[in-house]
């Protein structure tokens, strides 16, 4: 049997509302599943492929890109519903700002401080040029023209692996904190 790409989403238990969330205790209520099913489908597929074949690779760019895009796109909803309680204006928002670049800068227009600014530390800095990296690759796969840079690229997956939950546990924090404070 393969090892698990992709740990953390086999010991998550958010959906036991009798178990207290370890971030902020919270429990007896319903809580929405966090990351999303779609985040959490696509990092399934990802995590199912095997890294040591160049196509099972490709597959796993192409889905791990896939979901962290698909998860930076619910906090910039969540975001957006800070601003504006029209679902038309944030769909417009979104609809202008396609790319992982454009997204990203939209995060720190949105949410008062930069991805880089969140994600300062070394780990976070090194998660951010990773990310970087296999938006591009999945760009290549996607467009036909990746050429597998064998263990370079599987090194990519394998660092980003251990450090995306908890960027983006960095990111839905700083955006439910900020939803919390009175302006």
């Amino acid at each position: 049997s393969r090892p698990i790409l992709f740990p953390r989403f086999a010991e998550l238990k958010l959906a036991a509302v009798d178990t207290p969330a370890p971030c902020c205790g919270a429990h007896g209520a319903s809580r929405r599943i966090w990351p999303g099913l779609q985040a959490l489908k696509l990092l399934e597929i990802a995590e199912g492929q095997d890294q040591q074949q160049p196509e099972g690779h490709r597959i796993t760019v192409l889905f791990f890109a896939s979901a962290l895009e698909v998860m930076l796109e619910d906090v910039l909803v969540e975001l957006l519903q800070q601003h504006t309680l029209s679902e038309a204006l944030s769909e417009a928002v979104l609809d202008s700002h396609q790319g992982i670049g454009r997204r990203r800068d939209l995060f720190g227009q949105l949410a008062g401080t930069s991805l880089g600014d969140l994600l300062s530390e070394d780990w976070g800095q090194e998660f951010l040029r990773n990310w970087n990296t296999l938006a591009a690759r999945r760009n290549k796969v996607a467009h036909g023209s990746y050429y597998y840079r064998g263990s370079e690229d599987v090194m990519t997956v394998h660092r980003m692996r251990n450090s995306y939950f908890r960027a983006f546990a960095e990111m839905h924090n700083h955006v439910t904190r900020r939803a919390a404070t009175p302006r």
